[in-house]
């Protein structure tokens, strides 16, 4: 139920011992909040912060224990503004937007924020901005931007690619992508789905590895001979 995934996730939180989550539902938990803002303990800023630093603590968590980015709660998504490409936590929240619309499969409206992001890639921390050219590479491959995607698929690229794909399905997602539309090795990208299938339980984020594998399955289906669609039944 709502009620039992709200206890599941400010408990998650609660034990990272970043942030204190307060559930305001209960009358003591208001008391205590009522009481932090009247004595001037906390500014907007650092609201900003607790704020940021909670959606990305409960995103983590539940994508740890299976939950996928589209069946999380939609006001955590919700388009607040300005991006602080600056500033890391804030930052976090727009790629989790964005990441969402990739597992919504809307890939023109997530080329869209991935193309903005990089535009801005030289105010970001470094492993954001090489998160950005990955799902940049991405979605430029599957609405048709070839030419956009082989200009982004560098030898710098393909290392980071390389050095986390055994950490992170999203990494042989991207592979299976450029197998398919860039190199056109239909079996190639076949046998990363599979890899990744059979590997599946040995990656920490568990939503991630059901959303790739459903992203990749459907972009073989769609993009493969009948043998390999045949496959995937």
């Amino acid at each position: 139920t709502a009620e039992q995934l709200r206890g599941y996730v400010i408990a998650a939180i609660n034990e990272t011992n970043r942030v204190n989550l307060i559930d305001v539902d209960s009358k003591s938990a208001l008391a205590q909040e009522r009481s932090r803002r009247e004595t001037g303990d906390l500014s907007d800023g650092d609201d900003m912060e607790r704020l940021a630093a909670m959606k990305e603590e409960g995103a983590n968590a539940l994508i740890q224990e299976g939950i996928r980015p589209k069946d999380m709660p939609r006001e955590w998504f919700i388009d607040t503004g300005a991006v602080n490409y600056k500033d890391a936590l804030e930052f976090s929240m727009d790629m989790m937007r964005a990441s969402r619309l990739l597992d919504m499969m809307q890939w023109e409206e997530a080329y869209r924020l991935f193309d903005e992001f990089y535009r801005h890639k030289s105010e970001i921390i470094p492993i954001y901005a090489k998160e950005v050219e990955c799902e940049l590479l991405f979605t430029s491959l599957v609405t048709g931007r070839i030419e956009q995607a082989r200009e982004l698929f560098t030898d710098e690229l393909k290392k980071y690619i390389t050095q986390y794909q055994s950490m992170m399905s999203s990494k042989p997602r991207v592979l299976c992508a450029v197998a398919l539309f860039m190199e056109h090795d239909r079996a190639k990208a076949l046998s990363i789905y599979e890899s990744v299938q059979r590997h599946s339980d040995d990656y920490l984020m568990q939503g991630e590895v059901l959303s790739d594998l459903d992203i990749m399955k459907t972009i073989l289906n769609d993009n493969t001979a009948e043998d390999c669609v045949a496959s995937l039944a």
